[in-house]
């Protein structure tokens, strides 16, 4: 997997680089895209209140997701204000 990413335009090392790898400490970018758990939440009859605090949690708190792949192993470790 080799992906050309761009730093944020305001960060003073902003610049291109080629990733070639998922290992590492990723934060999801809460600006692209909807992110949200409700239909799988729902899906597993959670209640409204529930399903609720946890959308607050995930808005107030970023989640940090930290991946480590190997050719014998992989773990991801996700920490969030919501599962810990």
């Amino acid at each position: 997997l080799t992906q050309t990413m761009s730093m944020n335009e305001s960060h003073p090392h902003s610049t291109l680089y080629n990733r070639t790898s998922l290992n590492g400490t990723w934060i999801l970018d809460k600006t692209r895209g909807t992110p949200s758990m409700r239909g799988y939440l729902e899906a597993m009859n959670v209640t409204d209140l529930a399903i609720q605090a946890h959308e607050k949690g995930e808005a107030e708190t970023d989640t940090v997701h930290t991946i480590q792949l190997t050719n014998t192993r992989y773990k991801i470790k996700k920490l969030s204000r919501v599962n810990d």
